[in-house]
């Protein structure tokens, strides 16, 4: 599975003639699309168009992405909109928004009508890795450059030539569990043995085969490596055999919905170690108002956290408080947010909607954003680090979300203490 998607939806996508050929659930559709279109005259607003999970299995964790999307069009147009040097003109930005049903055929169908009958001017990026990819092969017909967010890049892909106009500012798998593992061998040398559970899905098992490799040959001992399909719905024997197994270090390569399962039933059940890391889920706004202070010492993976003091960045925090009522995201929505940065800031720097200028822009600068700087090579963003990042409770305070590896926002918490009452 990629992030947050089933294996049964997994899309790839390569160009054949004049289609996209998407490989879904085990069929395959092939798309044709219409003729590239011409150059863009700019109206009274920039239409940016998106497809998105407004509606199934991904729907919850598309949420993130929508939210990063609204704050950033009201940010723009609350000081007139995006600034087009060539009109001498700000222009404000209206959204024209699909609902792609989690499903990157429809996503693929949705992104032909936004540029070829509701004419858009620029392009955000849909939801999910096999959108992402599937996208990826579509924009050659349309020569329209899109930043990614919300997925891992595949160097392999983007080296095969299909992908051309698609950026990705989050790093790739194996930085994230270099992190960890980094982190493992400077901060420990109690940390021998070594448990790891995964769920069924393309980034977990990925991930969980780099750590498999590489654990190893680092010095520590894989004393349990098991996996549990999607849809589990109870993990206790599991978490049962990993508690009996005592490790040193407890990688659980999770997702939002077994993450939630998961941290609940270690709680119940007292499964802990002195390293304990979930890959996806505690990031998220609701896992933290799940458990609160019972996290304390618990990583996971991210490119940003509201402790990091770059440019915008806590404006960004402030900002999703101010309009939702809740903290952001930390990993999808603050790629999200610099996926926007990067393509404003590309956009004005062209000053005008001239896609390869714009292109050739995003391939070879580098942007300021809540992440620190960013610069694409072969679309891949190499700059900006892979953290290893971590909830800590304070008795004297909120809890924080704190980065701990290559850099330290605080100190980390080591050994992580027992849970606390949730």
């Amino acid at each position: 599975m990629t992030r947050r998607e089933a294996i049964s939806t997994m899309a790839t996508a390569a160009i054949i003639g004049g289609a996209v050929v998407v490989a879904v659930g085990g069929g395959y559709v092939a798309y044709n699309y219409l003729s590239k279109p011409s150059g863009k005259q700019v109206g009274n607003t920039l239409k940016i168009g998106y497809s998105t999970s407004l509606s199934g299995y991904q729907a919850p964790g598309a949420v993130s992405q929508q939210n990063a999307y609204a704050l950033w069009k009201d940010t723009v147009n609350n000081v007139g909109g995006i600034n087009l040097s060539t009109l001498g003109r700000k222009v404000p930005v209206e959204f024209v928004q699909y609902d792609d049903r989690s499903d990157p055929t429809t996503m693929l169908t949705n992104y032909d009508k936004l540029v070829n009958s509701d004419k858009c001017d620029l392009l955000l990026a849909p939801y999910g890795t096999p959108s992402h990819f599937a996208l990826g092969a579509a924009l050659n017909n349309y020569g329209i450059p899109v930043v990614g967010n919300t997925s891992i890049p595949d160097v392999a892909q983007i080296a095969s030539g299909h992908i051309k106009y698609l950026y990705w500012p989050s790093a790739g798998t194996e930085a994230y569990m270099d992190a960890a593992i980094a982190f493992l061998q400077k901060n420990s040398s109690s940390v021998k043995n070594v448990a790891i559970i995964n769920v069924q899905s393309d980034f977990p098992v990925a991930a969980k085969q780099y750590l498999s490799s590489k654990l190893p040959a680092a010095g520590f001992s894989i004393v349990l490596n098991k996996d549990y399909p999607a849809n589990v719905t109870d993990l206790t024997s599991l978490l049962a055999q990993v508690k009996s197994a005592n490790p040193d270090a407890i990688f659980a390569l999770c997702y939002p919905a077994d993450a939630f399962l998961l941290t609940h039933q270690a709680i119940s059940l007292g499964v802990n170690a002195p390293f304990f890391y979930e890959l996806i889920g505690p990031t998220i706004a609701a896992f933290h108002q799940a458990y609160g202070s019972a996290l304390n010492g618990l990583t996971s993976m991210s490119m940003w956290t509201s402790q990091m003091r770059n440019a915008g960045s806590l404006d960004f925090y402030d900002g999703m408080q101010a309009k939702f009522k809740t903290a952001p995201d930390y990993l999808d929505a603050g790629l999200c947010w610099v996926s926007t940065q990067i393509l404003q800031t590309a956009v004005e720097q062209v000053g005008s909607i001239d896609y390869a200028a714009i292109n050739n822009a995003i391939a070879n600068s580098t942007f300021q954003t809540i992440m620190g700087p960013v610069k694409f090579t072969n679309q891949a963003n190499n700059v900006s680090p892979a953290l290893l990042v971590q909830w800590q409770s304070h008795s004297n305070g909120p809890d924080t979300f704190e980065e701990i590896y290559p850099q330290q926002t605080a100190t980390p918490v080591f050994p992580k203490p027992a849970w606390a009452p949730a």
